[in-house]
């Protein structure tokens, strides 16, 4: 099993941001280029999948406080991490089976793994 921590998604790549598009686009590459970055140093690139089988991919969200979240939303914010998990592992996402978990400790991260 291969796992990474990738950073909490920020609040400007909520789909409800009211920001200028250029800034969430500036915040959407970024993210995608650490989560790949993240990822690639942890060794996805190693994980082959051969012909159209299907990743299982579990996101694990820590919260950075104790407030509570609205979990579409941060499904929504990992829209440019799990491009960046798909660009480390080279093969398109829709070959993601994702699994989204919500734990109930702080620590500000994702940590993703693949099974």
């Amino acid at each position: 099993m291969i796992t990474a921590d990738l950073p909490y998604p920020g609040p400007d790549l909520s789909q409800n941001a009211r920001v200028h598009w250029s800034r969430k686009a500036r915040a959407v590459k970024a993210y995608r280029k650490e989560c790949w970055a993240l990822c690639h140093a942890a060794g996805f690139w190693k994980v082959g999948a051969p012909g159209n089988d299907k990743i299982d991919v579990h996101l694990t969200f820590f919260h950075p406080d104790k407030r509570r979240r609205d979990e579409d939303g941060c499904i929504g914010r990992m829209k440019a991490g799990i491009d960046g998990i798909s660009d480390a592992l080279k093969i398109d996402d829709s070959r993601f089976r994702l699994h989204f978990h919500f734990s109930d400790a702080t620590g500000g991260f994702v940590r993703v793994w693949l099974a």
